[in-house]
């Protein structure tokens, strides 16, 4: 599949302190180099997009647009018990169902994990041009070239619309504020929504008019080759994206078989009954936005400091803040994406000053052992319903600060420790009430199990408060769970 990708002009951004975690001088002058020999093809690339897919996507902008109807997804609670379900001593010796249903991860590209090489600090973004603009980006001063944009005024909602991407294709600059910020994304490993996030958030600095931010977060999403669309009811724009994966609670429009989900802008939270739209996609081949986290994103480190009790010992967990605040603001997503987020390499090695010591000279078996305990002892059980309000799955790094957890958090939470101090392959269990986790051992293990792909996966379950592995809740027994698969993290 063909990608758009754009670099940024040498002259707007400092490359090594806009990298900041480069610390490879033989990297940095690669990366001045791509830089200067962008600088020659600038001009032609930019002559290129403007002649040919630009004028003929304005020319489907003048006479493609109809009415959609807009649809919401939300995403049903999952009944869970009020207090964290206890098991009892003995240990019933049953096979499961094997699943009739089994998720499948279309692009496995899309889940291969690279090694975490997080900062310690990214706390700054210097230039070496006096015609920059600096926004916040979660705790970090980041600065893009100045726009020169002039408010547009048009006749009417839809001729607006035109009147801006046809400014945005003619504007030198506006383009080149899109490069630069693709590359800072690039740099801090953002995936396609945290790409979008960030273009919402440096909109809000170049734009005053909200409609105005979402006309240039949709020009450049469409620069990108994203598949997205603009879409409008009276005076007010609404930018909708294509995904791979499902989204909850979210409005969405179909077109051509597609869905397009809302993309928030706040004060934005809902979306008109129907919306003008359009059908065709921007010239050239289109990819749909995905979620999946393959690698956490590079924010500037402000640090928090959980405590885990766990036996005698405490666990001072550290936390990014910035990381917990960018996960707020995530799109609620299919459990696969949060199975297959890595743990943060802080968190991770808070954990691992108690937890290596502890597995020294241990089994796999009885290392998963000791983490199954370490999630009934150290992680009090709340639903979501009573700590959030609503149903809000957690990310592993949320299920470590957050003061409760309910299944879906323990499982995930669970799943990654596992991966990360094992060689043992794991899977998710999503049943109609509950989440689990099963693990495929290497030993001969004793208990309940389910058979996929002729391979034995013993029930661990994080949240049966004092089950040991292969004992699973007597609810569950006659489930026949989806499946979810874990993609192990390159360590």
């Amino acid at each position: 599949m063909k990608k758009l990708i754009f670099i940024a002009s040498l002259v707007t951004l400092s490359i090594p302190d806009m990298i900041g975690f480069a610390q490879d001088e033989n990297y940095k002058d690669s990366l001045q180099k791509q830089f200067q020999d962008s600088k020659n093809s600038y001009q032609r690339e930019f002559e290129g997009f403007k002649n040919q897919n630009d004028s003929l996507f304005l020319s489907y902008l003048n006479q493609s647009w109809k009415e959609f109807k807009v649809f919401k997804q939300d995403r049903k609670p999952r009944p869970k018990p009020l207090v964290q379900p206890m098991a009892p001593k003995v240990i019933d010796m049953i096979e499961l169902p094997k699943p009739s249903q089994i998720i499948e991860i279309q692009d496995s590209d899309s889940i291969t994990f690279q090694p975490e090489e997080q900062p310690p600090t990214f706390n700054s973004l210097e230039t070496v041009s006096s015609e920059i603009d600096y926004f916040d980006f979660l705790g970090q001063k980041v600065g893009i070239s100045k726009s020169g944009y002039k408010p547009i005024f048009a006749p009417d909602t839809r001729g607006r619309i035109i009147k801006f991407f046809e400014t945005y294709a003619q504007s030198e600059r506006l383009n080149k504020i899109t490069r630069e910020l693709l590359i800072i994304s690039q740099a801090k490993q953002l995936n396609d929504w945290g790409f979008f996030y960030l273009l919402r958030i440096a909109s809000a600095s170049i734009f005053k008019d909200l409609n105005d931010q979402v006309l240039f977060t949709w020009a450049s999403l469409q620069k990108c080759g994203f598949d997205v669309k603009i879409a409008y009811n009276k005076e007010d724009f609404f930018l909708l994206a294509e995904f791979k994966e499902k989204l909850f609670n979210t409005f969405y429009i179909t077109i051509s078989g597609k869905n397009y989900n809302l993309l928030n802008f706040p004060p934005q939270t809902s979306i008109a009954e129907g919306v003008q739209s359009y059908e065709p996609d921007y010239p050239g081949q289109v990819k749909p936005l995905s979620v999946f986290l393959t690698m956490l994103p590079r924010f500037a480190n402000n640090p928090e400091y959980k405590e885990l009790h766990y036996e005698k010992d405490t666990i001072t967990v550290v936390l990014n803040i910035n990381l917990i605040d960018f996960f707020k603001d995530y799109p609620a997503c299919e459990l696969v994406v949060y199975f297959n987020t890595p743990v943060s390499q802080h968190a991770m090695e808070s954990l691992d000053r108690v937890l290596v010591p502890l597995f020294a000279g241990k089994s796999e078996k009885e290392k998963v052992a000791i983490l199954l305990n370490l999630m009934h002892d150290s992680f009090p059980y709340k639903p979501d319903l009573e700590q959030f309000g609503k149903e809000d799955y957690l990310f592993p790094d949320e299920a470590l600060f957050y003061p409760f957890t309910d299944c879906e958090d323990r499982a995930v939470l669970f799943s990654q420790l596992v991966s990360h101090y094992t060689t043992l392959t794991t899977v998710g269990l999503e049943y109609p009430d509950h989440v689990s986790v099963a693990v495929k051992f290497k030993e001969p293990i004793m208990g309940d199990y389910l058979v996929l792909n002729n391979d034995k996966y013993f029930i661990c379950d994080p949240t049966y408060l004092g089950a040991e592995i292969g004992m699973a809740m007597d609810s569950m027994k006659k489930s026949k769970p989806i499946i979810i698969p874990v993609i192990k993290s390159i360590r």
